[in-house]
């Protein structure tokens, strides 16, 4: 019985273990590949470990993609939507799990019903509005669509049910009102939520194209994504394959950067189904 259940144990481990590098080999490559020239990438086999490290295509990268101003408008943009996002997201969650109105669950339903609708079906009217708003070309503009999202309202009112209503009702006693008792109670009591919404936004919106397409069109305002394609193609229709896998890891970096300083926060909201009492 024993060694059954470590032969279980082992292969569950192995399995995972395979999944794992399963997942972490396209990043390895990736970052290998962005070390060799082009004639090296399509070797094959191919050169895990490069012979030579060539920065220079990170360098090339760098000044041909203009990814200093790019790295600087997809910070503006990222950290206005995770305040705007976060920030509505949790409190109408909050709403929705903790107060009783009329005509409660029939909002939320439309809610959710928002998630099934594809993003792209709405950029049109959306455009349209942004366009009379005179959001357009502005940071703003590429945040507006997104600041509330159907997943993220569902993703905190599912967290803020677990928020002790005995501690709120105390709270009210000793005259704390509503949104102060949101602030000073319950955004403590949800902070493993928090991050990892904050990390869900800030890879959602470092990486979004599509809409930042449409809406940005001055060179010192368009973001990593959109810059990432000027490296794709050359005047002679060449693709900068080299430069552009470079630039790519460099795109990453602060992706890694914010899950590594809210990993812990992460995993927690992941595993706790509820907030301790």
């Amino acid at each position: 019985m024993k060694k059954k259940r470590v032969l279980l144990s082992v292969s569950k481990y192995i399995v995972i273990s395979l999944i794992a590098i399963a997942m972490v080999l396209p990043l390895i490559w990736l970052v290998s590949a962005s070390f060799q020239g082009p004639g090296e990438i399509y070797q094959i086999p191919f050169q895990w470990i490069p012979k030579n490290l060539l920065f220079s295509n990170y360098v090339t990268a760098w000044k041909l993609g203009n990814m200093g101003s790019a790295f600087i408008s997809s910070i503006c943009i990222s950290v206005l939507y995770i305040v705007l996002h976060v920030s509505c997201c949790t409190l109408i969650g909050y709403v929705f799990a903790k107060f009783n109105f009329k005509g409660k669950n029939i909002l939320f339903m439309l809610v959710l019903l928002t998630m099934m609708i594809p993003q792209e079906l709405t950029f049109f009217p959306v455009y349209g509005l942004a366009k009379n708003m005179k959001i357009l070309n502005r940071y703003i503009g590429v945040v507006f669509p997104f600041c509330i999202s159907g997943f993220g309202i569902f993703f905190m009112r599912q967290f803020s049910a677990y928020v002790p209503q005995e501690i709120l009702e105390a709270a009210r006693i000793d005259g704390c009102g509503n949104f102060k008792a949101f602030i000073k109670i319950a955004v403590p009591l949800l902070k493993s939520a928090v991050a990892a919404l904050t990390i869900l936004a800030f890879s959602f919106i470092w990486d979004e194209f599509a809409w930042s397409k449409l809406v940005l069109n001055t060179p010192d305002k368009l973001s990593i994504p959109i810059m990432l394609t000027t490296l794709s193609i050359s005047s002679t229709n060449e693709i900068k394959i080299s430069e552009l896998l470079a630039a790519s890891v460099i795109a990453m970096i602060p992706v890694i950067i914010l899950f590594v300083l809210f990993q812990k926060q992460f995993v927690e909201s992941i595993t706790q189904s509820g907030v301790k009492g």
